[in-house]
């Protein structure tokens, strides 16, 4: 897995929006929302399908040592 750090700076509107995404819960935090909006991005654009990271989530589920439940994978799958 690959790894970039953003320094993101928002100001006036934008700023606002974000906060306001965030104290209405639709993300956890700011870093959640920016990474939503580039796999978002990255599936408009046809780069990232959401198969794939479908696949991926299963696959790493499947590495992990931790059991499941249908309910919280589902919940996971609804993350992406």
């Amino acid at each position: 897995m690959q790894e970039i750090n953003l320094n993101v700076k928002l100001t006036s509107d934008l700023a606002a929006i974000v906060n306001e995404l965030i104290n209405r819960g639709y993300f956890v935090s700011k870093e959640d929302l920016i990474r939503a909006s580039i796999i978002s991005y990255g599936a408009r654009l046809g780069i990232i399908s959401p198969k794939i990271l479908h696949e991926d989530v299963l696959r790493k589920i499947k590495a992990s040592d931790k059991k499941y439940t249908d309910d919280e994978i589902a919940k996971q799958m609804e993350n992406l």
